[in-house]
């Protein structure tokens, strides 16, 4: 049974860290894009990434979530940053750290699989 717990939790934790993130690339990201207007962040990325819409709602939540280096570079303004609803910005929180935990999870049980 705890066999069992080690290895479903984890998966079921990045299912639902996957489906946030998407939520937030394919609902959310027109709530951001409407409050970076005039940042270069959007500008970098849309070239970047074409037409996948996930990809580049999923790279504009990372830049989002993680910003000190954008804002550094000129690509991001922090008003624009702090005009992004509440809302949006906990459901990104929400999605990293569900993956972050299923990752580490995931790592924890593989060394104590391969230790025992």
């Amino acid at each position: 049974m705890l066999v069992l717990l080690v290895v479903f939790v984890p998966f079921f934790l990045g299912v639902a860290g996957v489906c946030v993130m998407y939520y937030v690339a394919f609902i959310d990201v027109r709530a951001i894009l409407s409050c970076l207007k005039s940042s270069e962040i959007v500008i970098l990325l849309s070239d970047s990434f074409g037409g996948s819409k996930s990809t580049f709602g999923i790279m504009l939540s990372g830049s989002v979530i993680f910003p000190s280096r954008h804002i550094n570079e000129g690509t991001l303004i922090p008003e624009e940053l702090a005009a992004i609803p509440k809302m949006v910005m906990f459901r990104i929180r929400v999605g990293f750290w569900l993956l972050a935990l299923s990752a580490i999870w995931l790592l924890v049980s593989y060394l104590y699989v391969s230790m025992r």
